[in-house]
């Protein structure tokens, strides 16, 4: 029965999402189609059945979080939870739809823009020369943030993993880089982490359009920052994805991409993850890390939907607006609270104590659940398809320049479903975000005003 309603909810969910949206073609994805295979089945809906199913059990394996750590009662909640959202979150983007372009189907928008030709930032310059001095300036400030990072936190992390440091050291660094660092979290978070990478889109996608040598030189350096900054406290998945992400950009670029070269990099990325993890895990077995790397993959990221059940409210009472963010946490004169540490602190308090605890994640539903209760878990995946579809409109309507394009593609692949849901209620960092995006128009608009004729 339960893998009767799994696959009919799976079924319904891929209706409503093709309703809304149009193609599922994996050679021309699109951003919304991108988190149905990433987001929602590769790291969540697998699973969440396996974990329904006892396959920990059943196959004698070891699921984080999970095996020994919830009953059958909280893997039963967060299954219900997890086919519940599957199914309302296209809805909550088609009303977007009926209310950004007055129709429930966006397909003929998303087609449109794969289509569209990137036009120059300015129509009378074609060589992009006003863009190149924004975007150099910009350069400057994202390694002026690369190098705080780096100087506060005193070291290189990614050293340390090939240097064959013991994996509770490896551990350690991750939560000091990340979790404890002590300079300016606004100046790593967005600037470094967000601009870099940024930059680095818009400078491939006009060295791609032009040939320009000065682009394709400022690019290779944006490259390699961004691939330092991504890197900064050991963490391989936001690189692997990011170097990935040029793969989804040549779709955008006019470049088609055939399934057997998707293929491809997926198998040159899964050996990547098993080198990676021959240097970080401490183990020395094949069999062992492929166990290891496919429950990271498929199952990791559903342990919070599950401890969310287990914990809330019979352990922890709901947080409410308090782990949202300051801003909400200050009306109760509260500090504010995050759920994924809250329930590593339940599950694993000594990995809190000797600095080797991050956050524990799941389906946004799971912190909803853990904020407001059942409300959180009804409403949630209404509000986060709107959010998600609203900001996919807003790009795809306008123009497509380099820095429009750059701007898709990265909120393409840093849309986490899996990262809680406070970053859709209160998304103080996508706001910062495209106000470095105005700010890239502003410097390139006051060059053009004070420097630039125009002419070639």
């Amino acid at each position: 029965m339960e893998i009767f309603i799994s696959l009919s909810a799976l079924i319904v969910s891929i209706a409503l999402f093709k309703f809304s949206i149009g193609s599922f073609s994996l050679n021309r994805l699109s951003m919304i189609s991108y988190l149905f295979y990433f987001k929602i089945i590769l790291v969540t809906y697998i699973g969440v059945i396996a974990v329904l199913l006892h396959w920990d059990v059943k196959y004698d394996t070891y699921f984080f979080a999970i095996t020994y750590a919830v009953s059958d009662e909280s893997r039963i909640y967060g299954w219900y939870a997890t086919m519940y959202t599957i199914i309302v979150l296209p809805i909550g983007m088609i009303l977007a739809n009926i209310l950004f372009v007055k129709r429930f189907n966006a397909s003929p928008y998303i087609r449109l823009y794969q289509k569209k030709p990137i036009v120059p930032l300015y129509h009378n310059d074609k060589k992009e020369k006003i863009l190149y001095f924004s975007l150099i300036i910009f350069t400057i400030i994202s390694t002026l943030s690369v190098a705080y990072v780096f100087f506060i936190i005193q070291t290189f992390p990614l050293l340390s993993v090939f240097s064959g440091e013991d994996s509770l050291i490896l551990r350690q660094l991750r939560g000091a880089a990340k979790l404890d660092f002590q300079g300016i979290v606004a100046i790593r978070d967005m600037i470094a982490l967000t601009l870099t990478p940024f930059l680095s889109y818009i400078a491939y996608i006009v060295y791609k359009q032009t040939n320009l040598k000065k682009f394709k030189i400022l690019f290779y350096y944006l490259l390699i920052l961004s691939i330092l900054i991504l890197t900064y406290n050991t963490e391989k998945a936001p690189v692997l994805l990011y170097g990935m992400s040029f793969l989804f950009l040549k779709v955008y670029l006019g470049i088609t991409v055939n399934i057997r070269k998707l293929l491809f990099y997926g198998v040159i990325v899964l050996i990547l993850l098993v080198l990676m993890y021959f240097a970080v895990s401490g183990l020395d077995n094949l069999s062992d890390i492929l166990d290891l790397l496919l429950a990271r993959i498929f199952v990791a990221q559903t342990s919070a939907i599950f401890l969310a059940y287990e914990y809330f409210p019979q352990i922890h009472n709901f947080i409410g607006w308090s782990g949202v963010s300051n801003f909400f946490a200050s009306f109760s004169a509260e500090n504010t609270i995050s759920s994924g540490r809250v329930i590593f602190s339940i599950y694993a308090p000594q990995s809190i104590a000797n600095g080797t605890a991050g956050y524990i994640v799941g389906l946004f539903t799971a912190e909803a659940w853990m904020l407001f209760g059942i409300y959180g878990v009804i409403f949630s995946p209404l509000w986060v398809g709107f959010f998600i579809q609203s900001i996919h409109l807003l790009i795809i309507k306008r123009p497509k320049n380099a820095i429009l394009l750059a701007a898709y593609m990265y909120t393409m692949m840093h849309w986490s479903l899996t990262g809680g849901l406070a970053t859709f209620l209160y998304p103080i960092v996508m706001l910062i975000f495209f106000i470095q995006l105005y700010g890239i128009y502003l410097v390139a608009k006051v060059i053009k005003k004070i420097a630039w004729t125009g002419k070639e």
